[in-house]
Order: structure tokens, then sequence, then C-alpha cells
């Protein structure tokens, strides 16, 4: 297995970045429909645990929520091993997007 673990701050405060997480895996799992299926995911408290499935492998992790951090973990088999830096890349956007602080006017 490879571990993969983003972690990153934010200023939301946990229960504001636990919907925007919450928007952002509907996103992500309509954006890439075509190579994962989101078999499970369920909150515990600020932590969502999920189990993915990505080309015939099952990918299980948690996004830990805090005020102020959020930190993705899990661990890819070593078939999904060679897309590591991808996903940390795709992670690397999409997470600093859902937790941006909301744009004053």
């Amino acid at each position: 297995m490879a571990p993969v673990t983003f972690t990153m701050s934010h200023s939301l405060g946990a229960d504001v970045a636990k919907n925007r997480v919450e928007k952002g895996v509907n996103t992500l799992t309509q954006r890439f429909a075509s190579h994962l299926s989101v078999c499970e995911t369920r909150w515990e408290d600020h932590t969502l645990h999920f189990l993915v499935g990505v080309m015939k492998q099952q990918v299980s992790g948690t996004c830990e929520l805090t005020d102020t951090t959020a930190v993705v973990s899990f661990e890819l088999p070593w078939l999904l091993a060679p897309f590591r830096q991808k996903i940390q890349q795709v992670l690397g956007q999409e997470l600093p997007k859902a937790l941006a602080p909301p744009k004053q006017t």
C-alpha cells in the first residue's frame, strides 16, 4: 500500500468545512464518474470516512476536519500507486477550492 496524506489550513470552522467537503465530494464524484464510484461515505462528528472504487480496486480513507485544518489520508493499493502524484495534484487543486474563504463583496 502507498500512503497518501494531504493537509491544509483553512479559516472556515469545522461545521462550515464539513458542508463544503460534502459538496466537494459530490462534485468530484460527478467529475470523475467514469473512473470512480463512491461505495460508502459516513461522518463521525467532523471526520469523513470514505470507501471508493477505482479501476476495480478499493481505496478507503478519512478526511478529518478541525476549525483550522483539513487532513485527507488514505492508502492506495499497489496497482494504483503510479497514480499517486496525479491524485495528490487533484487534491491540491480541489480541496483549497472547497475550503476557500467566502468572497467579500
